[in-house]
């Protein structure tokens, strides 16, 4: 007499498994996932000539609304330099509302500041002003470009970059992680 051959626990474990209901889980994303850092970035560069030193870039709304974005050029002669900046020039051809400038005034400063703001689109990007200022050849410093955003935009900056005297040129600052920013007032 045969007895009835009994399925092995291994043929019952792979028949459950291709007949098992899948469950799937669903969850709401939160408001502001695409906010990720780099919502508002930049990519600027200082180039140095025998009269000074010429700042540009390009500003980049990556987030999902319009926004009111504020930006500011500083350029620093380094302490150690007898050098100052002597005078100072941009086109506002980009759209960009100026709400600070400044360069020596005869008293050796050895700073200038170029500062304004501008709406840029969701998505898009938008060119800053040129701004130039003006310094002897053999000075030497740091230029530097911050923007500011309202949150809950995040805003990476450029880090600040270093200009030599003339015919050394600057490197192209990428966008680096900012890790505070916020609303200043003009300063002068």
């Amino acid at each position: 007499m045969t007895t009835p051959l009994s399925p092995s626990r291994r043929t019952v474990l792979r028949a459950t498994a291709w007949t098992a209901p899948a469950v799937v889980v669903v969850s709401a994303a939160p408001a502001f996932a695409a906010s990720v850092a780099g919502d508002v970035t930049a990519v600027f560069t200082p180039t140095r000539t025998s009269t000074g030193v010429l700042l540009s870039g390009l500003v980049t709304n990556s987030s999902p609304s319009d926004l009111l974005v504020t930006a500011s050029f500083d350029v620093a002669v380094d302490p150690a330099s007898p050098d100052t900046v002597t005078n100072g020039s941009y086109n506002d051809l980009n759209g960009w509302t100026l709400t600070y400038f400044n360069w020596v005034d005869g008293t050796g400063q050895k700073a200038a500041r170029w500062s304004g703001d501008r709406v840029i689109a969701a998505g898009s990007g938008a060119p800053l002003p040129d701004a130039t200022m003006y310094l002897p050849s053999t000075a030497h410093g740091t230029s530097t470009l911050t923007l500011t955003a309202p949150a809950p935009a995040v805003v990476t900056n450029p880090p600040a970059v270093p200009f030599g005297p003339s015919g050394v040129q600057a490197r192209r600052a990428a966008p680096q992680p900012s890790p505070m920013w916020g609303t200043g007032a003009p300063q002068g």
